[in-house]
């Protein structure tokens, strides 16, 4: 597909972390999403898969996303890869991330998102930062049917990227409720003046396999006059480590 490409610095680091190969596991999750927002034009549904093969404290991470029911013209509507890097500073954990996102979501425009991420965390809180690039691209449909337009790009750099949440048990806990501010998600990044609003309950139903539930809402924007609801959607799936 066209103009689907990677950071080089983003492309660096995945060759960078790539070094490490000793005992692997798998997890596999899958989960469905079902809302809408102002755009949707009412009910949207929405599933998604994703593999992560671990390995030395390295993680590798692809997913996909499908639209059976909404008003997104491709059933295809994200294409995600990451890769994470376990570190301890002096006993303190580190996540180190880079990834890279593909959203088809229609015949005319696609865009392509690019990142890095650091997350941690102390008992129940969790923090994540970062710096994320977004760039809006016309398809090739729409460059034969509009001349002239082959080079036409639109770019958002350095978005700032953020989660802060809280937990009320330990991570490592058979079951957990957990509450956060962010402006990511699995296949989404939001301006910094979009946050969204979640709370997620977990439980270990057997050892290794694990039920979740999410609720979301999302706002416009803040701090400005015309920040108001945007929408909100509800999520639930399974996640199995081998």
């Amino acid at each position: 597909m066209k103009h689907i490409g990677i950071h080089p610095l983003i492309l660096a680091v995945l060759l960078l972390l790539t070094s490490r190969t000793l005992s692997a596991q798998w997890q596999f999750s899958a989960h469905i999403d079902a809302g809408e927002h102002n755009a949707s034009e009412g009910f949207y549904l929405r599933t998604a898969g994703e593999a992560e093969y671990r390995t030395a404290g390295t993680r590798f991470a692809g997913s996909l996303q499908f639209e059976p029911a909404g008003n997104t013209p491709s059933f295809l509507t994200g294409l995600r890869l990451g890769i994470t890097q376990d570190l301890k500073i002096r006993e303190f954990p580190l996540e180190l991330s880079a990834f890279f996102l593909h959203k088809p979501y229609s015949d005319l425009q696609y865009e392509n998102n690019w990142g890095l991420l650091a997350r941690t965390g102390y008992r129940q809180f969790h923090v994540m930062l970062g710096n994320g690039f977004r760039a809006f691209r016309l398809t090739p449909r729409a460059i034969a049917e509009y001349p002239g337009t082959d080079n036409t790009v639109i770019r958002e750099n350095w978005n700032l990227i953020y989660r802060i949440g809280y937990g009320l048990k330990p991570a490592e806990h058979p079951w957990n409720v957990e509450f956060a501010l962010t402006n990511f998600d699995h296949f989404l990044m939001n301006q910094e003046t979009n946050p969204m609003l979640t709370v997620r309950g977990s439980y270990e139903a057997i050892p290794d396999l694990h039920i979740f539930a999410e609720a979301w809402y999302k706002q416009a924007g803040v701090f400005n006059i015309s920040a108001n609801y945007f929408g909100f959607f509800f999520r639930t799936g399974i996640s199995y480590e081998i």
